[in-house]
């Protein structure tokens, strides 16, 4: 049991995170700015000074990308400890809930070699093709595609293995 001392300090500590990020993506101006429509109060006279209507920031980008990489580094954590079955699960979520998220390529292709390592190659696929489905494409592309191809040569699926290898562009892999 985590005393409330401790869990008070990490909600400051997430909560100055936070408020850096908001900070930081503000001054990159990778905020969406809202504008609020005021009007003057009935009553009033139409002649005076309009106030400026004020501005409310949307930090919807940055609070997601906090919590991809809170699961994603839950996930990490997870295996680490050797709890094995709760990083498959987390790296899925991820790989779910983030599919352009910047750990994709790392989720999946850990998920892959997992599922090849412990010869279950049917649940390697679906990570890799999340991989592949990336746009623009990822620089792990064509070792996805090199993984893919074990995958369906272990399931016996020859022939797609064999069109999986010839669509890789063989100069990429060496780097």
């Amino acid at each position: 049991m985590i005393p409330a001392s401790i869990k008070l300090v990490k909600l400051i500590l997430n909560f100055l995170a936070l408020a850096l990020l908001v900070s930081c993506a503000t001054e990159r101006g990778s905020l969406r700015r809202k504008e609020v429509k005021t009007e003057a109060p009935e009553g009033t006279q139409a002649n005076q000074k309009k106030a400026s209507p004020p501005v409310t920031y949307v930090a919807r980008d940055v609070i997601d990308d906090i919590q991809a990489k809170e699961l994603y580094e839950s996930a990490v954590e997870a295996w680490r400890s050797s709890k094995r079955d709760l990083a498959i699960v987390r790296y899925n979520q991820y790989l779910e809930s983030y599919p352009q998220g910047q750990y994709v390529d790392t989720s999946a292709m850990f998920l892959a070699q997992y599922w090849l390592r412990s010869r279950d190659p049917e649940k390697a696929i679906a990570p890799l093709m999340s991989l592949l489905a990336l746009e623009p494409p990822s620089p792990n592309r064509d070792r996805a595609l090199y993984l893919k191809a074990q995958a369906h040569y272990g399931l016996g699926q020859n022939q797609e293995a064999l069109t999986t290898l010839e669509s890789i562009e063989i100069s990429r892999l060496s780097q």
